[in-house]
């Protein structure tokens, strides 16, 4: 199996090939807004949608629906081992988990804020498929010494079920 993503992974461009690793940062599933926020350094919004849909094409990624419409992506547990390898021997994990972790840490921010108002419910649907993306954000913050903004992530947020 390892050889088949290793062959494929090799017949990618350069442009496929370092956002297929970017995607290994995330945990469980991913929205295309979480995919552009990580990128802006390296692709434009129009480039991140047209090569997230170039690796679908390639079986890289996998594209779902939720009820709510909403689409989601996902890398197959197999395939993110292999774009976290890559990440690592690139030397881009710690800048991509950085990015990472401010990116969910925006999202539950913004979120919290939402729960407080009419449309709860709107954003407890939308945070709810985030909790590994969360999950993974909270083990990068405690191992580098992020305790304040993890302990806001753990203690302080309405969205947690009770």
């Amino acid at each position: 199996m390892r050889s088949a993503i290793q062959h494929s992974y090799r017949l990618l461009d350069e442009e496929e090939r370092t956002l297929f690793r970017r995607l290994g940062v995330f945990a469980g599933g991913f929205a295309l807004d979480a995919v552009e926020a990580l990128t802006t350094d390296r692709l434009e919004p129009a480039a991140v949608q047209a090569t997230l849909h170039a690796l679908i094409g390639k079986s890289l990624v996998r594209a779902d629906t939720l009820p709510s419409g909403e689409q989601r992506f996902l890398l197959l547990e197999t395939i993110r081992e292999f774009a976290l390898e890559q990440m690592r021997a690139h030397g881009e994990e710690g800048n991509l988990r950085q990015r990472h972790y401010a990116v969910y840490l925006h999202l539950f921010r913004t979120g919290d804020s939402h729960l407080r108002r009419s449309e709860a419910a709107t954003w407890l649907a939308r945070l709810q498929p985030e909790q590994d993306n969360l999950r993974a954000a909270l083990q990068w913050a405690c191992g580098y010494g992020m305790a304040n903004d993890g302990r806001w992530l753990v203690l302080e947020p309405l969205w947690q079920p009770l």
